[in-house]
């Protein structure tokens, strides 16, 4: 019995008449409609792979949770890891709890908690960067975040761009698309450091007034020697 309890277990749930989760797991203790799986759990959901130290479903209240160090990998390739993971298997909504998130060109985020309700995902206390997540140069922290992932597109509540411990511009109230097609607005921003300049300050916007040409307004601020800028123009060869 006990080395039956070592051996990698599989169960297939059907959890609602359209979605299956599968969850492999070393241990597995089942009881009536719940079940607890402990040691190196697995759980394939929803185009989504999840590691976690344990997993406990109640099939009465059809939540999923899961504990411990939580990693979710989906098709996309983002990594999200929490502390605990709560999914509601019928109405599909997640609560998570301490959340970071990185996806492409290095770009993470650090978040106290999320919400997902269908495809809106609310994030609280979060703050974004693209710099080394242990002691990032310049970050962008916000209070609140809706994130509507059918319509690209985020909005936030009480942003400060901060450049190390120092906050050099707050928002009331931010906004900006996700699409990965080109489109009109803000990039991120830049920040430099050195004895000669001070600090440098960099904002980018990009204009797209059609697909086969675009234009990076680059203005900048250093504090040693004033304000400026530069234009940077793109188009595609007829030939």
């Amino acid at each position: 019995m006990f080395k039956l309890l070592l051996l990698l277990s599989l169960f297939s749930l059907s959890l609602f008449s359209k979605e299956i989760v599968e969850v492999y797991a070393k241990i597995v203790q089942a009881r009536g409609k719940s079940f607890i799986a402990k040691d190196s759990v697995i759980i394939l959901y929803d185009h989504s792979m999840i590691k976690a130290d344990q997993a406990t479903y109640d099939k009465n209240s059809s939540l999923l949770t899961l504990e411990g160090r939580v990693e979710m990998i989906n098709q996309d390739s983002d990594v999200l890891s929490s502390n605990r993971l709560v999914i509601n298997t019928a109405d599909k909504s997640v609560k998570i709890e301490k959340i970071f998130l990185g996806g492409e060109e290095n770009l993470w985020m650090d978040a106290s908690s999320a919400d997902k309700q269908k495809e809106k995902y609310i994030l609280k206390n979060s703050k974004i960067s693209s710099c080394n997540a242990d002691n990032p140069d310049w970050t962008i922290e916000f209070d609140r975040a809706t994130y509507y992932r059918d319509k690209d597109f985020v909005t936030m509540k009480d942003a400060k761009v901060r450049f190390y411990d120092t906050t050099i511009l707050y928002l009331p109230y931010l906004a900006f698309p996700t699409l990965t097609k080109r489109t009109t607005g803000l990039l991120y921003p830049r920040f430099k450091l050195s004895q000669k300049e001070g600090m440098l300050y960099e904002q980018p916007i990009f204009y797209v007034p059609s697909e086969n040409w675009d234009m990076e307004f680059d203005p900048q601020i250093r504090l040693k020697r004033g304000a400026g800028g530069y234009v940077t123009t793109r188009f595609v060869d007829s030939n």
